[in-house]
């Protein structure tokens, strides 16, 4: 970090004595004061120093070597060097392309099932490797943890999704009900929630029932303490992944958006192998306890941040969750250019664990630029010169960085609409739009409201059975609450 640099300098400026082992390439702990600059400073600090780069690699062969470095080299803050394998050739790096997360994490399960060599996945965040646990542990395969943390089982998004299950399978559970009723997007006020569990309580009538004789709360806020009624009453028979569908389409997409809609996605995956609510409920506190118990020495299998990884090495490496608001976690348009350069070093640390064979996922729907550069399968060469001469210059370079970075599996699509900053509206949402809801069926949108903030869109939607209902337009298609295949 930039304040041990400083107490080293206050002991070794003086008589330049110091020698220093580094790489700026592998600096990935920003968030405990890492700083890159001190090494490629390291010339400018202190006068006349001798400079020797180790450029063999004695670890990986000449494919994951070729292919990091080629990757590296197009990040910032580093000294440029000429990285060779002294192993020579084995296997190519191979990309693996899935449709979804869900199945990135089968397809996953097969591969490591005969597992017989030292073999490790990678990926960026804690919640990444559950899913993976879970379906391991389902198929009996052996696996390890090299660090387990546990946050996700005590992380608050999962803590208010179980919350409105139990609420669904309980309707007089009070204490779900208190802790979900600010998030939904409801809009409900103290006085009105007090009022509620007390009746709740002291009449011994379910939370639903208390709500529907509180004097205008079914009403307020364009009918939200309807719908949630309704939505509550509705998801009683529901499958666990539906029921949290439906809580999100009722304004909790809105409460975590930009925040934790990853981890929603894991949750929604561990639900879909699960159905029955109750029992997916009962199967999170067995995993957590699983996860613990189930991870044991002496496993080819071991699962893994890039974080914790740091430091070791395995004959083969499996990368998965490679996506943009995973990694990486910033965009390279993101405001803050050195939380993405971190993160490409991230992923440089990941690739370089590999000794023989190195396999990196890419999901069709999500954006995968790292991915991309490391296989560039198409010729980003041509840009529509008439396109580019109606754009700002920031408008190009954002065109050309959504063409190189976007998923060469994805369909061609008009290249005017692939602007990242633009926000288009897709022309589904329209009034008179037909379209399937995953719960409440076929539906014709009646009205088109702008959000607060003017971002987004709310439309009502009316059912063929009579039904209507609200819904956050952006959200509702994001999650595949709504389709158009009708």
């Amino acid at each position: 970090s930039k304040v041990q640099h400083e107490m080293i300098k206050l002991l070794a400026g003086k008589y330049n004595n110091i020698f220093m082992v580094g790489d700026e390439d592998q600096s990935i702990y920003g968030f405990r004061g890492a700083e890159p600059t001190v090494l490629t400073e390291f010339n400018e600090q202190y006068k006349d120093p001798f400079i020797l780069f180790m450029d063999s690699n004695f670890r990986s062969t000449k494919e994951i070597v070729d292919a990091s470095a080629a990757f590296v080299k197009n990040s910032k803050e580093r000294t440029n060097k000429n990285i060779k394998s002294v192993r020579g050739s084995g296997e190519k790096v191979e990309r693996i392309n899935v449709a979804d997360r869900s199945e990135q994490y089968r397809s996953l399960v097969e591969r490591l099932s005969n597992c017989t060599e030292d073999t490790a996945v990678l990926y960026r965040d804690n919640e990444c490797g559950v899913a993976l646990a879970d379906m391991l542990i389902r198929k009996g395969v052996p696996f390890r943890f090299i660090k387990e943390s546990g946050t996700f089982f005590i992380s608050p998004v999962l803590k208010d999704i179980k919350a409105f299950i139990m609420l669904v399978l309980d309707p007089y559970d009070t204490e779900s009900f208190t802790r979900i009723c600010y998030k939904c997007g409801c809009y409900f006020n103290k006085t009105d929630v007090s009022a509620v569990v007390e009746r709740a309580m002291k009449q011994h009538i379910t939370i639903v029932d208390s709500i529907s004789v509180q004097d205008g709360m079914l009403e307020r806020n364009y009918g939200k303490g309807k719908e949630f009624v309704k939505v509550v009453k509705e998801s009683a028979n529901s499958k666990a992944a539906d029921i949290i569908t439906a809580f999100l389409d009722l304004g909790y997409a809105e409460n975590i958006k930009g925040k934790f809609e990853d981890r929603v996605e894991v949750i929604t995956i561990l639900a879909e192998s699960e159905p029955d609510p109750k029992l997916f409920l009962n199967r999170l506190e067995e995993l957590q306890r699983n996860i613990k118990k189930w991870s044991s020495d002496g496993v080819c299998i071991k699962l893994s941040t890039i974080h914790s990884s740091k430091g070791l090495e395995f004959d083969t490496v499996y990368l998965i969750d490679v996506f943009e608001g995973m990694l990486p976690k910033y965009s390279q348009y993101a405001s803050n250019e050195k939380l993405y350069q971190e993160e490409r070093r991230l992923f440089y640390v990941a690739m370089t664990r590999a000794k023989n064979k190195l396999h990196i996922y890419a999901i069709k729907d999500k954006r995968t630029p790292f991915v991309n550069e490391i296989f560039p399968e198409r010729d980003y060469s041509q840009v529509d010169v008439e396109i580019c001469d109606n754009m700002t210059q920031k408008q190009i370079e954002q065109k050309l960085f959504s063409i190189i970075t976007r998923n060469p599996l994805d369909d061609i699509i008009d290249a005017e609409t692939e602007i990242v900053s633009e926000r288009e509206t897709s022309n589904t949402c329209v009034i008179g739009a037909k379209l399937i809801h995953k719960t409440n069926g076929n539906g014709t949108i009646v009205s088109i409201d702008n959000k607060a903030g003017g971002e987004g869109h709310i439309v009502k939607v009316r059912y063929d059975s009579g039904q209507t209902s609200s819904l956050d337009y952006e959200i509702a298609v994001k999650y595949g609450t709504i389709s158009f295949d009708v």
